[in-house]
């Protein structure tokens, strides 16, 4: 019986949202709250530009008196960004997020934008480990 190995490409939101630099915050917001999602990728022409979090909607609400409806993504995304190529090793993701403390990763496929992995699905993938040690243990 061959031994599963656990792959970045298995837990990744193969679906991911994001949004177009041209969007307001409350329109960033909405889609967050819609999507249920706390990461959203900012586009441009195609191409992610930066990340927007939940985390920074709050500290901008609470900073800014310019009126959300007028905040435009492209001003106030975060250009920094972890990105992982679809190839890369699990072990190799999880040690940066949590050396780093980062909450997710874009994953990527020959440069383009494929997916996204938060610390949720790194829990999952933690999970599938241990049930796999259990199962290999019985044996």
């Amino acid at each position: 019986m061959k031994q599963r190995e656990i792959e970045l490409k298995d837990y990744i939101n193969k679906e991911p949202v994001s949004i177009h630099c041209e969007e307001t915050l409350v329109k960033a917001e909405n889609l967050m709250m819609m999507k249920n999602c706390r990461h959203l990728p900012v586009t441009e022409k195609g191409k992610v530009i930066g990340v927007i979090s939940d985390r920074d909607l709050k500290i901008l609400n609470c900073m800014n008196n310019l009126p959300r409806e007028e905040k435009k993504l492209k001003d106030i995304l975060n250009p920094e960004f972890y990105t992982v190529e679809i190839d890369t090793n699990i072990a190799d993701v999880v040690k940066k997020m949590y050396n780093e403390r980062i909450d997710y990763a874009l994953v990527m496929k020959n440069g383009n934008f494929i997916g996204i992995i938060t610390h949720i699905d790194i829990l999952q993938a933690f999970l599938d480990c241990i049930e796999l040690l259990k199962k290999q243990t019985k044996n």
